[in-house]
């Protein structure tokens, strides 16, 4: 029988993606707590299905392969649960739980849309029931299974998936949420290490009369309740990760709630717990992450377009107030609008340029916004300087901008598309700078 299943384990190694999927299956039932033979090879042997050799690479197994292989994972451990202590040691266990952890960042896209949402929405199922199988268990040395930090990062990748734009994955974190929450609440005192962080407050915001946690796809209900976990440090990052993928979104039904829901949060929090300076640590989070991938558009973009709707919503003015927040800004301005004669993405251009124009009415850093003004007044793209000129234009109307007045009747008598325009560009500059 071992035999049989080393064979069987080694051809799903060049089969094709059909006979994959059905192998991936069937390897699910591959022990249980009566026939505990051969289970670490075939966890070991999932785990190689699932693991890809980075976020950008390819991997062998089809996408179908993937997500079966975590949930044959899933059902391996469940179906052993009686002897999972003694099947298994800890190593492994922990290298399940990481396995599934880098499915919750799989993003991978065929002709049929977001596939990676079926791998993602397998580890959300899996990672919440194989904590459940651990917390529930009377083994006195779960920490050995899972580190604390390692379930920290559970509760923060499951959270993460929650603030994301599929309202299907959302709808699916919010089951698991219910379920973890109502099981940690059942815990005796002797398990209390098992309480995530921010505990009472995912109770208060999650634990409602929707039960089984089906308001986590409507997003009006969603998303002014889960900004409110921006406040925990320990899913921060994660969360900002999460909810510029939503504000990024071209569904104005999430991204609207989301964007919304962020910028009055913020203000809020800045207001009743000000020694917090929540804005400047969700600006840094979100410029951090802008410049360490600056090369890709696929991440820049969202973050964009999030700066541009907290800025949009007065979150600049609130964060110049501070000398953090002011260097933050001027850093911003830095990314968006140096060196843009080098970007093609005329998409990026564009949010760069509202970036840099919406600043230009924050009064600390407006020196450092009409510096940056020119390379878009400017731009080889014809369609570039046009939208800026109609976007300057309109910023005028509702905002105080030194020089504004003044400036509006070149904006409207410009052809920003032929030949006038650098001439036009510098008066505009010139009236900024008197």
């Amino acid at each position: 029988m071992a035999d049989d299943k080393i064979t069987f384990i080694s051809e799903l190694q060049t089969t094709n993606s059909s006979v994959q999927q059905g192998m991936t299956r069937v390897l699910g039932f591959a022990g249980s707590s009566k026939y505990p033979q051969g289970i670490r090879k075939a966890i070991t042997c999932l785990i190689g299905v699932v693991k890809r050799d980075g976020a950008k690479k390819s991997s062998s197994y089809c996408v179908e392969a993937r997500r079966n292989g975590y949930d044959s994972m899933t059902r391996l451990l469940r179906n052993i649960q009686p002897i999972l202590f003694e099947e298994l040691d800890h190593s492994l266990f922990q290298d399940i739980l990481r396995s599934f952890l880098e499915g919750l960042e799989d993003y991978s896209v065929d002709e049929r849309g977001d596939v990676g949402s079926w791998i993602r929405i397998a580890c959300i199922k899996g990672l919440s029931g194989i904590s459940q199988l651990i917390l529930a268990s009377q083994y006195g040395r779960k920490y050995e299974w899972i580190s604390m930090d390692l379930y920290t990062q559970i509760w923060a990748g499951i959270l993460k998936q929650g603030a994301e734009r599929l309202d299907n994955v959302r709808a699916e974190v919010g089951k698991q949420i219910v379920q973890l929450l109502g099981l940690i609440e059942s815990l005796p005192p002797a398990d209390s290490v098992w309480i995530p962080e921010g505990f009472q407050l995912l109770k208060t915001l999650f634990m409602t009369e929707i039960e089984v946690g089906d308001g986590w796809n409507e997003s009006n209900w969603l998303f002014p309740r889960i900004v409110q976990l921006l406040q925990v440090e320990a899913y921060r990052e994660h969360l900002v990760r999460g909810i510029i993928i939503s504000i990024g979104s071209r569904n104005e039904s999430t991204n609207r709630p989301a964007s919304t829901a962020l910028t009055h949060y913020l203000l809020e929090r800045q207001n009743t717990a000000p020694e917090e300076r929540i804005i400047e640590k969700i600006l840094k989070i979100l410029l951090d992450i802008a410049q360490n991938n600056s090369a890709s558009n696929i991440v820049v973009l969202p973050i964009l377009s999030t700066f541009n709707e907290l800025i949009d919503g007065g979150l600049a003015t609130e964060a110049a107030s501070s000398p953090e927040g002011l260097e933050l800004l001027c850093d911003l301005l830095n990314f968006v609008g140096v060196r843009v004669e080098r970007l093609k993405n005329v998409q990026r251009i564009n949010l760069s340029m509202r970036i840099t124009v919406q600043l230009l009415a924050v009064t600390e850093v407006f020196e450092t916004a009409k510096a940056c003004l020119s390379s878009f007044l400017c731009h080889a793209f014809p369609k570039v300087r046009e939208e800026t000129g109609e976007f300057l234009y309109f910023v005028l109307q509702s905002q105080e901008v030194p020089g504004g007045d003044a400036i509006e009747p070149i904006l409207l008598e410009t052809d920003w598309a032929g030949p006038e325009y650098a001439s036009s560009a510098q008066s505009v500059i010139k009236v900024l700078e008197n």
